[in-house]
């Protein structure tokens, strides 16, 4: 989004959202939702979709981000700032009804080499996203109404040298149509085309060229939600595509078996072999030539030299049944792999797979508690279900709490903390509540719990099921309790 669009679609919102109070901060990857009671402000920072609008709130695929939540909740936007025409947007905040004269103000970049999301205070300031630039500004592209003649005029240039407009911009204008746009802003009146969603493409001028709009915001809430659908849809090709790779692979390797269990007959010759010729095999040996009489030539016969002549032709009658059970076995799960493969589309496929399918299927075997802040935890039923949370469902970030000294349950607390932040003190104290509950500590009061983090675990060898070692670890007292429902 360059900044022009960005002063349009101020004019149109601004009105609408000062006076507003935050109520919470929703985040589905770079999609943000800043919720307002039932109305939200939607923020893509996808680099290819760099787009905002004001709508009604959607709850689906959005998780609540605990840190910007509790930092943004009950405040108040006071002021939409916007520097020249830069894509950048300062929300002023305060909280209502208090004589607070602390500043708070939420930072909106849609510079498409680093967008952001960034709360800064007077003691702090923090960013949803690594990078973080503030570009310096520049004339606007009003200015060129009056600087550029058609003599000197250079399109693909315009956009290096004047803040507002962008590449795709830059090559439709010319000294005319940036007159034009200079009676927009000032007249406040256009209509907006939009060209292409992926990448973002919008135009004042190609009327003819695309879907044409009366105001930006509804013009970037259509492009929003198509981006999302054509997004969401291209994850499921990729997701199909790789599933029915994995399942032709499959396939290969069950006709590969399949070939190899046809060898059942030779399992059956070579036991047949052993016991008739079980005087001629020398104890130790680990393989032995001898004469085959249905067709006359020799057979070599590898043995295992711990065991005697007579186990070895057991352990080829053993192979040869156990081979000769699996063909139909593996003929009928090619079948089915086969049909599986013919019926899948788009329309059937339901895309969880790989680690999130595993994680996702795993964690039905386990206790599961949601709690007010979207975190999750989730609690082993049993030793084998510990070790199962513990060593292979859970996540590195993921908080591990045990009772100490008593036999107990696993707990892991998979939280919604930014990268690098640590749970909530009370997301903390509940998940070792829950820990205290699910051990034989129940009935005690001030329980100790120790926690840490996943990646400070380790398996000990030779260890009981359910056994783990803390690298570190911190400890909490708590009495056992289950969090209401």
């Amino acid at each position: 989004m360059n900044g022009l669009y960005l002063h349009f679609l101020l004019h149109e919102i601004a009105g609408i959202l000062i006076g507003r109070v935050i109520s919470e901060v929703l985040i589905n990857d770079r999609f943000i939702q800043v919720r307002m009671k039932k109305k939200a402000l939607f923020i893509s920072l996808y680099p290819d979709c760099l787009a905002m609008y004001f709508g009604t709130t959607q709850q689906k695929d959005y998780a609540r981000n605990v840190f910007f939540t509790d930092a943004l909740r009950d405040l108040k936007i006071t002021g939409l700032q916007q520097a020249g025409f830069q894509p950048m947007l300062m929300v002023e905040l305060a909280r209502p009804d208090t004589d607070e004269t602390k500043r708070t103000i939420l930072i909106l970049t849609f510079y498409h080499e680093a967008p952001n999301f960034v709360l800064r205070t007077e003691n702090r300031q923090k960013a949803l996203f690594a990078r973080f630039i503030v570009k310096r500004p520049r004339p606007g592209i009003l200015d060129a109404a009056d600087n550029v003649s058609a003599r000197d005029f250079d399109q693909n240039d315009l956009y290096k040298h004047y803040d507002g407009i962008d590449k795709s911009l830059s090559r439709e204008l010319n000294p005319e149509r940036i007159r034009e746009l200079k009676t927009m802003v000032h007249e406040r009146v256009y209509a907006p085309a939009l060209v292409s969603v992926s990448p973002l493409n919008i135009s004042l001028f190609a009327r003819a060229a695309g879907q044409l709009f009366n105001s930006f915001n509804a013009l970037f809430e259509q492009a929003i939600k198509e981006y999302c659908r054509q997004r969401v849809e291209a994850m499921q090709k990729a997701q199909l595509t790789d599933y029915r790779r994995r399942i032709t692979d499959n396939i290969e390797k069950m006709k590969k078996r399949l070939e190899q269990s046809r060898d059942y007959e030779n399992c059956l010759r070579a036991g047949n072999l052993i016991l008739a010729n079980i005087d001629r095999v020398p104890k130790g040996a680990k393989e032995i030539i001898l004469d085959d009489p249905t067709d006359g030539k020799q057979t070599k016969i590898n043995l295992d030299p711990a065991i005697n002549a007579q186990t070895n032709a057991q352990q080829y009658f053993s192979k040869y049944k156990k081979l000769k059970r699996a063909i139909p076995k593996i003929k009928e799960k090619i079948d089915q792999l086969r049909s599986e493969l013919n019926r899948l589309t788009l329309d059937n496929f339901r895309p969880m797979t790989g680690q999130i399918a595993e994680r996702r299927e795993k964690s039905e075997v386990f206790r599961k508690f949601e709690l007010d802040s979207g975190s999750l935890v989730y609690v082993g039923k049993s030793s084998r279900t510990n070790d199962e949370l513990t060593f292979r469902f859970a996540m590195p970030n993921d908080f591990f709490f045990h009772v100490r000294g008593y036999e107990g349950a696993h707990v892991i607390l998979r939280h919604r903390a930014p990268k690098g932040q640590r749970p909530s003190h009370h997301d903390m104290r509940i998940s070792a509540e829950i820990a205290a509950y699910f051990s034989k500590a129940k009935t005690q009061k001030k329980v100790p719990v120790s926690f840490t983090e996943r990646k400070y675990l380790k398996k000990g060898k030779r260890v009981k099921p359910g056994a783990a070692i803390m690298l570190r670890e911190e400890v909490m007292f708590v009495d056992p309790h289950l969090p209401e429902s």
